[in-house]
């Protein structure tokens, strides 16, 4: 690829980037932390906002994936946790950088995985929210409120390197699979409506409250009617 055209002219395994959902635009995550019951449903728990980036190379195989994200908003006070989930070995994997562990809880092995995954990568982001964002306001919320003080979270950038090129897809599609965990409480996750839940979640909490996740069908995490407690929404949104 010519230098003109090439997204890392100085470095030879990588063309070109493929950005979700844009180059300068952002997505947004929204939970609902009361799991499993429907809770107030504003979906401003936890607004984690995104932007992935694939660096390919000229065989159009992924090299290394980036991830950042932001916290926007904190309408709780459960101080809950953020990963996402790859649809992909962890030995495929190389190292993950970027994670902001404050707690101490979570375990993870010599490339920055979580550790008791088989099969698939589960990458915590940070675990906890609070910790990520400051709390110039009197109240328990952040940016949820007309007259409380704005803050601005710095963005976190995950790096996951392979260790040899994968198929562009190899990993999921984006933003593969997000999910909070609730109040330190690792067993208890939060996914997108029909996303399955990693080996950490505690399946005793199914069917209970208004949850009526069915997995010997592919339901997860959406309530009798059908409703979802995490968004995904491929902009900004009025949380």
């Amino acid at each position: 690829v010519i230098d003109a055209l090439d997204a890392a002219p100085c470095d030879p395994t990588i063309a070109h980037e493929e950005f979700t959902p844009s180059q300068l635009g952002t997505g947004s995550l929204g939970f609902e932390d009361l799991w499993p019951a429907k809770g107030d449903y504003d979906f401003n728990d936890l607004v984690v906002r995104y932007r992935f980036i694939k660096y390919l190379n000229s065989n159009n195989e992924m090299v290394k994936l980036e991830a950042k994200f932001q916290v926007k908003a904190i309408g709780a006070s459960l101080h809950n946790g953020f990963g996402i989930e790859l649809d992909i070995d962890p030995s495929q994997i190389q190292s993950v950088t970027g994670t902001q562990l404050t707690k101490g809880m979570i375990a993870t092995d010599s490339r920055g995985l979580e550790t008791g995954h088989l099969g698939k990568s589960v990458i915590v982001v940070f675990d906890d929210a609070f910790d990520q964002i400051a709390h110039p306001g009197g109240g328990t919320f952040i940016n949820t409120e007309s007259n409380a003080p704005v803050s601005v979270a710095d963005t976190i950038t995950i790096t996951v390197d392979f260790v040899q090129p994968v198929s562009s897809n190899a990993a999921g599609l984006v933003p593969f699979n997000p999910f909070i965990f609730i109040d330190g409480n690792r067993a208890r996750e939060v996914h997108l409506a029909d996303y399955e839940p990693t080996a950490k979640q505690n399946l005793a909490s199914f069917q209970t409250a208004d949850d009526d996740s069915q997995p010997n069908v592919g339901k997860y995490y959406r309530s009798e009617n059908n409703l979802p407690w995490a968004i995904n929404i491929s902009h900004e949104f009025r949380h």
